[in-house]
């Protein structure tokens, strides 16, 4: 785990934590991830691809493919094109200029379509000078050339701007673009970028590859030799491409000769800020790193011979490392903690190699009494230490096993460390090996809320994509700045079919059929629908390759029982879908039946864990038998209530039915975790009510909640259509009936009067003289009669509605 530290007095650390821009814009800022396939950026919505002149460079959003494949095998990528031998420039350019005081880094990913591509790059600002003079090139921030895989690259920001990044970092408070600049010295070519992103931290820092084999470094300044005392003592430095690293460019030729007396400090220095040893400067923040890392290898004439290698920061201090470098003759990988260095790592100004070192407070004694030449190559500062591995991997609120089966409904969630605990973390990944055997990884999601989040969560959008009933591997990934990953992966996980979708149905005496649809199912997926009851077991299938199909279920026992149906798809390899609910589509057992005795109406799921959508109807409430039903319908299809959508609903029939005696419906609702939260929602359980719908619009009857069988049950006096909703208690205004003057002439049309409550509840009607006429208990609905069942004479009626949470009253017109 990776922490700020802070070298400086408790109270000198408090205010640049409070205060220093870092702080204000910590985390990961977004250029662009090219996911949408055009303009705008991330950034904002006003950001753009602009080119000087579209004859010489080129910006296009191109889709994965094999051919011209995105980072993460997902998405799109940038592809910019260099279409002849001229100077253009791409910009990558911000509606609105973006304050980037707090970000040391620029980290993108990048690949060549052939290798071996380049450009420069620079900010561009809106205040004078809005370019800085010196460009660095993209090859000096790569230990190798660009090939055609994909590869990370961090440029420190400092190197983008060095003009105007001298005494801090409040010149970048008005950046507007990122400059591609493409020379006349540049080759026709393409490159794809991907995946840019500005970070408040340091990922690796390049110092150095020497590959141009001319000064300035890539910080915009000069080795140098320095000489304290002594006679005659000289460090002589230039370019070598005889003895370069790997054979090709340039490498850092130091020669150390000792003159007549030995001085009593001398070292060559690789300088990356102007200001060493002076007050003011800002040095180079290298705090997300651990490691200083070269190349090196000495001459014939200094085969065993010992250097040591230090650092300098801004303030002036310096430390020689502990552990000095025997020189050998061929090129050897020296990596040195930077722990090892007591110097500010936010403001490190040079590299030394150090020959002579006489003072005690820089480090170890050096003595290098003979001359000497050495080649440096490839100096670099890395971040070596990989994120804290992501924790909690869960498939909706299960966690993670090897041989888990995915459904179309499930999410992936993830834990994993803030930025507070690990200041380079930059993003979290979900990735699939698309049957690779983990060769090869393609993104489900990315998320770069890094700052202060923790938990992650994505749904598997490209599902369908894949194939149903395959073994697949899933893992969850957190990467740093520099490209570190951590991941957690399980195997052997399985695709269920998608469920299939209920096109129509129809209910017969002693069969039902159902017509299904793929869905989004895969060829040769078999779709199947199944009855089960106290009675009959029956499947009916088919093989299904697009399109719809009918299936039907023969020789039910009519009259007798209550079915449940159910429909699923089978994938080749014997993987089954979730269950599709038929009766949640509106199939109910044939014929149900209720009396005077009353009865109970239920849709059976077949779950004894929860309870059912029904109706139960006490004795009294009938006074003949009346043929029941509950059909399911689609909410989506329905008015909505407050611009929101039921979350379940059904129409009760037969339509308009009404009851002498109050009778309980109720619905259920989803929440198979027993979480409070509704399945595929952010509904809280503890606020949905129920609704029944007038023909015009929704009205709000409260109702009583069961958390352990999730459901919501009110006591109502008419059929209709019901649903559930988010709301607050019925208020005064949604309890008064919203019908003014019922016609209670039998023709079904405005026959009573519907009051908004459920529960427990009394409504009293007064005829205008104040004489009661009926009192109701639990009853919402008044139909125009007496107490002793006569209908009332036209005129205005008062009415009282009392319970423990509200006192209501009001007037209403009878016309007969």
């Amino acid at each position: 785990m990776k922490k700020n530290n802070c070298r400086y007095e408790f109270f000198i650390c408090l205010f640049l934590l409070l205060f220093s821009p870092n702080f204000l814009n910590a985390g990961v800022l977004v250029v662009s991830n090219f996911e949408g396939g055009k303009d705008p950026l991330s950034l904002d919505s006003a950001s753009s691809l602009s080119s000087t002149d579209v004859t010489i460079v080129t910006a296009t959003y191109v889709a994965h493919s094999n051919t011209e494949p995105a980072h993460g095998n997902r998405g799109y990528s940038l592809k910019v094109q260099h279409l002849t031998t001229g100077d253009g420039y791409l910009l990558l350019q911000f509606g609105n200029a973006v304050d980037l005081r707090g970000y040391r880094t620029l980290s993108f990913w990048i690949r060549g379509a052939s290798g071996s591509e380049y450009f420069k790059m620079d900010l561009r600002r809106t205040s004078s000078p809005t370019e800085p003079s010196y460009r660095p090139n993209l090859k000096e921030f790569m230990t190798s050339e660009l090939t055609t895989e994909w590869r990370k690259v961090n440029i420190p920001i400092k190197t983008l701007f060095k003009e105007v990044l001298t005494e801090n970092y409040s010149s970048l408070s008005n950046v507007d673009a990122i400059v591609l600049n493409f020379t006349n010295t540049t080759a026709v070519e393409t490159i794809y970028l991907d995946d840019i992103s500005f970070h408040s931290e340091t990922g690796n820092v390049m110092v150095d590859q020497f590959d141009d084999g001319s000064s300035p470094t890539l910080f915009g300044h000069d080795p140098f030799g320095y000489t304290s005392g002594g006679s005659g003592a000289s460090v002589t430095l230039a370019y070598d491409s005889e003895h370069a690293y790997g054979g090709s460019g340039y490498a850092l030729r130091v020669m150390w000769s000792t003159g007549t007396s030995l001085p009593t400090d001398a070292f060559a220095g690789i300088e990356i800020d102007t200001r060493v040893f002076t007050a003011g400067g800002i040095g180079v923040d290298i705090t997300g790193t651990d490691t200083l890392s070269l190349q090196v290898k000495g001459h014939a004439n200094a085969d065993g011979k010992l250097i040591g290698v230090g650092l300098g920061d801004d303030s002036g201090a310096e430390k020689i490392h502990a552990s000095s470098i025997t020189l050998t003759t061929s090129f050897q990988e020296v990596t040195r903690a930077l722990s090892g260095f007591s110097v500010s790592k936010d403001s490190a100004s040079e590299v030394e190699f150090w020959f002579i070192n006489a003072t005690a407070g820089n480090g170890p004694p050096i003595s290098a009494i003979s001359g000497a030449t050495f080649y440096v190559d490839n100096i670099q500062f890395l971040d070596t230490t990989n994120p804290t591995t992501p924790s909690s991997f869960k498939k909706s609120n299960v966690s993670m096993t090897d041989g888990l089966i995915f459904y179309s409904t499930d999410t992936l969630s993830v834990t994993a460390d803030a930025q507070t605990s690990d200041s380079t973390l930059e993003r979290i990944r979900f990735e699939h090996d698309n049957l690779s055997g983990g060769t090869q990884w393609y993104t489900i999601s990315t998320d770069t809320d890094t700052a202060t989040k923790t938990s992650h969560t994505t749904s598997w959008d490209n599902f369908f994509q894949l194939v149903h009933g395959s073994s697949y591997q899933v893992r969850a990934v957190a990467e740093d700045v520099a490209g570190n990953e951590s991941k957690v992966t399980f195997t052997s996980i399985s695709l269920a079919p998608n469920s299939p979708g209920i096109v129509s149905y129809q209910v017969n005496a002693t069969s039902v059929s159902v017509t299904l649809s793929t869905n989004s199912n895969p060829i040769g997926t078999t779709l199947s629908i199944t009855t089960a009851s106290f009675e009959v077991s029956a499947t009916s299938s088919a093989l299904f390759s697009s399109g719809n199909i009918t299936l039907t279920l023969s020789n039910l026992v009519p009259h007798r029982a209550y079915y449940n149906l159910k429909a699923r798809a089978t994938s080749s390899s014997n993987v089954l879908s979730s269950n599709t609910a038929v009766t949640s589509f509106g199939t109910v057992p044939p014929e149900p039946k209720v009396g005077k005795d009353g009865g109970t109406i239920k849709i059976e799921d077949d779950d004894s864990s929860d309870g059912e959508t029904g109706v139960t109807i006490p004795k009294g409430a009938l006074t003949q038998d009346v043929l029941i039903n509950i059909v399911a319908l689609d909410p989506q299809n329905l008015a909505k209530y407050k611009n929101q959508t039921a979350l379940i609903s059904y129409e009760f029939t037969p339509k308009k039915l009404t009851f002498a005696k109050p009778v309980t419906l109720t619905l259920l609702y989803s929440d198979k975790n027993q979480d409070g939260i509704v399945d595929g929602s952010n509904l809280k359980e503890g606020n949905l009510k129920l609704f029944w719908f007038d023909g015009f619009e929704w009205r709000n009857l409260g109702g009583e909640i069961n958390r352990n069988n999730n459901t919501v049950s009110a006591k109502i006096s008419h059929f209709s259509i019901y649903g559930l909703f988010s709301a607050l208690d019925p208020s005064s205004e949604e309890v008064r009936p919203k019908e003014k003057i019922i016609t209670p002439n039998g023709d079904k049309i405005n026959d009573f009067a519907q009051f908004g409550i459920s529960g427990n509840f009394e409504i009293k009607i007064f005829d205008s003289r104040g004489k009661k006429v009926r009192a109701l208990e639990n009853l919402n609905i008044w139909d125009g009669r007496g107490d002793s069942g006569e209908l009332v004479a036209s005129g205005v009626y008062i009415y009282q509605v009392k319970s423990d949470r509200l006192d209501v009253s009001g007037t209403l017109g009878v016309a007969r």
